[in-house]
C-alpha cells in the first residue's frame, strides 16, 4: 500500500545560497536528502529592483518610407510567346517591396519576368528571366476601363521586352502616383535601460526617432484636445511609423493600426508604464512534473507570483490555492537550482537584494 504523502515546509532564503546570485542560484539542504512527489509555492518575497526598460524590451523599432494604397482597379497585359496574360491589382496597401513581391508571385509572368525597382536610377526594371521567343507589355485588354498599370510604373505600351534570360527594359519615366514612393527602411535603437515614467521616456524615444527621421520630433500627451492622456509625436518631415515593439505599446501606441504619414501621430491609447506583470519561480532540478500552469507540458515553472508594487517596493504574495507541482515518481533532492523570470522569460536583475521563499512539499517522511 502507498505510504500516505505528509505536507511538510520547505523555507528558501536566498541569502543562506551555496552559490551564484539572488536572482539565479542553487541552494543546498545540507545532510539532508528527502523524496519529494509534489511542490508548491505557499509565499513568496521579492524586493521589486527590476526595471520596466530593460535588455528584453529595450529595443526601439520603427520604419520610415511610403506605402503604395491603391484606390483605383490597375491592369496591365503581357503577351508572351503569343498568349495574353494580366497583371491585375484591384485595391490594397502595399509598401513597395510588397508590391514588387506580390507582382513577381503573379501568375501572370511567373517565371517570365521580374520587376524590380532601381533606386540609383529612380525607375522600375523588368527583367527577362525565361528564354522566351517574343514577350511584349501591353495595355489592359480584360478589362480596358482599368487604369494601365504600365504607364504608371514609367513604361510605354505597348513595348517590346527582351527575350533572352538577363535582358533588362527600364521604364524610361518616373513612376506616377501611388506607384512614386520611397522604399520602407527599418531601424532598430536601443534605450538606456532603467526605470522610466511617462515624462522620462518620451525625450528618450524622440532621441531615438531623430536619429533617422527628418525634422524636429517633439512628444507631448494630450491636455486639453482630444483625446486626453494620449501621446502625440510631431514634426517629422518624412513618412513614418512605429514596428512591433513593447516600448511602442509602453507609449500607447499599437504599431499594427498605424499607417505612414508625415501628419501628428496620435497613440490609439493611454500609455502603459507598468513593465512586468508577472514573475515566475522557476527550476531546472524540479521541473520533470507537471502543474495547472503548463497546460500538458514540462517547463521549469513552479509558481508565478503577480507583482502588485511599485519600483523599490516588495512583492509579498500569499497562495490562496495551492497550485502543486507534481510528478510521476519521486524526486530524492539535496541541492535544487532556483531563478526568478519575468513574464518573457528573462531572468530579472534583483541587484542582488536578497528572496525569500517557502514551499509546501508532499513527502512521505514529516520533516
Amino acid at each position: 500500500m502507498k505510504e500516505e504523502l505528509k505536507k511538510n515546509l520547505l523555507i528558501v532564503n536566498s541569502y543562506d545560497r551555496k552559490d551564484g546570485d539572488s536572482n539565479n542560484f542553487n541552494y543546498s539542504l545540507g545532510d539532508t536528502s528527502i523524496d519529494i512527489e509534489g511542490i508548491s509555492l505557499k509565499s513568496a518575497t521579492i524586493p521589486h529592483t527590476y526595471t520596466n526598460v530593460n535588455s528584453s524590451n529595450n529595443i526601439l523599432k520603427y520604419s520610415k518610407g511610403t506605402e503604395i494604397v491603391l484606390a483605383h482597379p490597375y491592369e496591365g497585359s503581357i503577351v508572351i510567346n503569343g498568349f495574353f496574360k494580366s497583371y491585375t491589382f484591384l485595391g490594397g496597401i502595399y509598401t513597395q517591396q510588397e508590391f514588387i513581391e506580390a507582382f513577381n508571385n503573379s501568375s501572370a509572368g511567373v517565371g517570365i519576368v521580374k520587376l524590380s525597382y532601381n533606386s540609383v536610377a529612380g525607375r522600375y526594371e523588368l527583367e527577362t528571366i525565361s528564354n522566351v521567343n517574343s514577350l511584349e507589355i501591353t495595355q489592359p485588354i480584360y478589362n480596358p476601363s482599368y487604369r494601365n498599370l504600365w504607364n504608371y510604373l514609367g513604361f510605354l505600351s505597348p513595348t517590346q521586352l527582351g527575350v533572352s534570360v538577363g535582358d533588362i527594359t527600364q521604364a524610361p519615366n518616373p513612376a506616377q502616383a501611388p506607384f512614386d514612393v520611397n522604399g520602407i527602411e527599418y531601424f532598430e535603437v536601443s534605450i538606456t535601460e532603467g526605470q522610466y515614467d511617462i515624462t522620462t521616456l518620451m525625450p528618450e524615444i524622440a532621441t531615438a526617432l531623430s536619429t533617422n527621421i527628418t525634422g524636429s520630433i517633439s512628444i507631448t500627451i494630450n491636455t486639453v484636445v482630444q483625446p486626453i492622456g494620449y501621446v502625440v509625436i510631431s514634426g517629422a518631415t518624412e513618412t513614418w511609423k512605429f514596428e512591433e515593439c513593447e516600448l511602442a505599446t509602453m507609449l500607447g501606441y499599437i504599431p499594427k493600426d498605424m499607417e505612414y504619414t508625415i501628419s501628428p501621430q496620435v497613440a490609439q491609447g493611454v500609455p502603459n508604464m507598468y513593465g512586468t506583470h508577472c514573475l515566475f519561480v522557476n527550476s531546472k532540478t524540479l521541473m520533470n512534473g507537471y502543474n495547472a500552469l503548463q497546460v500538458g507540458e514540462k517547463s521549469s515553472i513552479i509558481s508565478n507570483i503577480p507583482v502588485c508594487s511599485v519600483y523599490q517596493g516588495i512583492d509579498k504574495y500569499e497562495a490562496k490555492y495551492p497550485i502543486w507541482k507534481m510528478y510521476p515518481q519521486p524526486i530524492n533532492i539535496n541541492e535544487f537550482d532556483i531563478f526568478i523570470t519575468d513574464d518573457r522569460g528573462k531572468i530579472i536583475d534583483l541587484k542582488n537584494a536578497n528572496i525569500c521563499l517557502v514551499f509546501e512539499i508532499l513527502t512521505t517522511t514529516r520533516l
